[in-house]
């Protein structure tokens, strides 16, 4: 266990995820087994990270990798072209690099600009998490026909630990405002409910999906934190509008 405390590991690990995926791509039998390992792994590297730090909820800090592993591995899946399937994950092995970085400092030292790079880690993953794993929901059904409403409380429960995983850097009490986070959750598969029936393609889907995702964070944050108001909504809502408009008008119908 001493080796997964060494500094050795942030840049093993998604040297390590990355090897894995493609072990899927080559054998998609090993999908699974290429999964759950990745998931032990970053649960080794995460829980070797604390530095037995006891106050530190790491089990939430292992959910963020590993949700984004998954939704990766699983978008990854339902795209032709091989050139942007390596891009993508060549992306996302820096992408947890950074992460497991910026953890292993924030545990070892508890520096406050890790904590500020952590939660624009965990805005921007949990953004492109929600992306990948909504339009893997939206296309499971075209190309596997999974049932969408078998598959939609699973995608729920999956989505709804970010809504407050962010706060744990903070001083919030995730407990007291459980309300709250429930409430976004509902209104999360709602809208992703709601976006189903657009006969649109799986990846505007879920980048639809994505951006109602991140509007409700926002709301959620910005109140928790004291500052809703109208004024610090007009500009996101503004072009979360105009970005949604332009997406209707330029995709292809039908």
């Amino acid at each position: 266990m001493n080796f997964f405390k060494s500094k050795k590991t942030i840049f093993l690990t998604p040297v390590v995820l990355w090897l894995l995926s493609q072990l899927f791509l080559a054998r998609p039998q090993f999908f699974f087994l290429a999964i759950t390992a990745g998931f032990l792994l970053l649960a080794l590297v995460v829980r070797g990270s604390e530095k037995d730090r006891q106050n530190q909820n790491w089990p939430l800090f292992f959910f963020f990798p590993a949700l984004f592993f998954l939704s990766v591995s699983l978008y990854i899946t339902f795209l032709p072209n091989y050139y942007w399937i390596q891009i993508i994950l060549l992306l996302s092995a820096y992408f947890s690099f950074s992460y497991l970085r910026n953890i292993y400092y924030f545990f070892h030292y508890g520096a406050s600009e890790r904590a500020e790079r952590l939660d624009s880690l965990m805005l921007s993953g949990g953004f492109l998490s929600v992306f990948a794993l909504a339009s893997s929901l939206y296309g499971l059904p075209t190309f596997l026909s999974w049932n969408f409403w078998g598959l939609l409380p699973l995608f729920v429960i999956l989505v709804s630990p970010l809504f407050f995983q962010s706060f744990v850097l903070g001083r919030i009490n995730i407990r007291d405002n459980w309300p709250l986070f429930l409430s976004a959750s509902l209104v999360l598969a709602e809208m992703t409910a709601v976006i189903y029936f657009l006969p649109l393609s799986f990846n505007i889907l879920g980048f639809f999906t994505a951006i109602f995702y991140y509007f409700i964070l926002l709301v959620l944050r910005l109140f928790l934190k004291g500052n809703f108001s109208g004024n610090n909504l007009r500009w996101p809502l503004s072009f979360g509008i105009i970005l949604i408009i332009i997406l209707l008008l330029s995709s292809r119908w039908f």
